[in-house]
């Protein structure tokens, strides 16, 4: 039992963050302060990061082809809805049946055009799909870029959009 609470610790002791050094006067690499609007609204300022050592990748439509992007390189993400449609929430009536039936459930499906702006001036529009992390002073969120979502299933009277990031906002570099 005592070896479980010693690991326990040791592994708390290990995630815990590392206290802010006065000496610290640039961000880690990969991390940038900026500013996530979401759709429904919310704003939320602090440090923005992405999966570690991997490029967002954007299928730049204009050219035909995908680009590798660091976020070092991005100023702004642009999201906006280019598709907007009403779906039937269906199952298939059995295992192994390609036969449809569908259920009182609606949901809304969205897709997305994303335009990531560049520091030397260029527009990239296309299809992109990554994780972004905002860590603000109150907790830490892990979002999406999406190129295609659903929002949650509900009754065609009530339905709800599905919530994304609208907007990326960084902050330039001095």
């Amino acid at each position: 039992m005592l070896r479980w609470v010693a690991c326990l610790l040791w592994v708390g002791a290990a995630l815990a963050e590392e206290p802010a050094s006065p000496l610290r006067k640039q961000a880690p690499k990969g991390e940038r302060t900026g500013c996530v609007l979401l759709s429904t609204g919310e704003k939320l300022a602090g440090t923005i990061t992405t999966t570690t050592g991997r490029p967002w990748r954007v299928f730049d439509r204009p050219s035909g082809k995908y680009a590798d992007v660091d976020l070092a390189e991005v100023v702004r993400v642009d999201v906006a809805i280019e598709e907007n449609t009403t779906e039937q929430v269906w199952r298939w009536k059995e295992a192994g049946s390609d036969e449809k039936v569908y259920t009182d459930q609606y949901y809304i499906w969205h897709k997305y055009l994303t335009t990531l702006e560049l520091a030397d001036g260029r527009k990239l529009t296309g299809d992109l799909q990554a994780r972004v992390y905002v860590k603000t002073t109150e907790k830490k969120h892990d979002l999406d870029l999406h190129k295609r979502l659903k929002g949650p299933a509900s009754t065609k009277h009530k339905l709800v959009p599905p919530v994304y990031i609208k907007e990326i906002v960084f902050d330039r570099a001095k």
